[in-house]
């Protein structure tokens, strides 16, 4: 089942390329890794998935939903409903607590708040949830915002270089949870330019100068080439 199609996506300005004419398909309960140089296209393509840009032309539909056929109001709130975003920045509000972040989608959404529980114990955020976000390491505010991004149970996790800020050990803390919520049956797409996180993934995607030129893998001695 495809839970993401995009058809001809196109972003362009003036006259260059961000994305160039994009066709693509992602299953349900895929990892993709979109992998590629810097100003190929890769972030551009995430914000058109999740509607925070427009595209010049193309489709792209979420379960069967033409995003951009949506107004402001309905788009922002299939976005709340379907999809989850974590940002290599973790966009964490400075005068929230740790709990409060979390919730924060929920106050706004009006959901209920009954995988909180669960969300902190896969992220190991139990003894955070009173401190600030300037008490906590890279790694932990970027579990934060990932529990963010979980909260109100979306189908799809859309994130955009996580572990870009982060050491070694809080990268692969973080890819482990991000594991965990993929085995659980999120679909993820993931940005990255670390070449050592592609074992994580069920499948990369190669983006070249706004083409996707690759989209096959190859699994061979537990490492994907590509």
């Amino acid at each position: 089942m495809n839970i993401i199609e995009i058809k001809n996506l196109t972003k362009k300005y003036d006259n260059t390329f961000a994305l160039n004419n994009v066709s693509l398909r992602i299953k349900k309960g895929e990892f993709v890794m979109i992998v590629g140089k810097s100003g190929s296209g890769k972030s551009t393509l995430l914000h058109l998935l999740c509607g925070i840009d427009e595209p010049t032309d193309g489709i792209v539909k979420i379960n069967n939903t033409n995003i951009f056929e949506l107004n402001n109001k309905d788009l922002a709130f299939f976005r709340r409903e379907n999809i989850g975003l974590v940002f290599q920045s973790y966009n964490l509000l400075p005068a929230l607590t740790v709990k409060e972040n979390i919730l924060l989608p929920t106050y706004i959404s009006g959901r209920k708040k009954d995988n909180l529980k669960d969300i902190i114990s896969i992220l190991s955020l139990e003894d955070k949830l009173d401190s600030m976000p300037y008490e906590l390491s890279g790694g932990g505010k970027q579990r934060v915002a990932i529990a963010r991004a979980l909260i109100n149970d979306p189908k799809i996790i859309l994130a955009d270089e996580p572990t870009g800020n982060l050491d070694s050990k809080s990268s692969i803390e973080i890819m482990e949870y991000l594991k965990k919520c993929n085995k659980r049956g999120k679909t993820i797409l993931m940005v990255t330019h670390d070449n050592e996180l592609l074992k994580y993934a069920t499948r990369i995607i190669k983006i070249r100068d706004g083409k996707v030129v690759e989209s096959k893998y190859e699994k061979k001695n537990n490492k994907f080439k590509y």
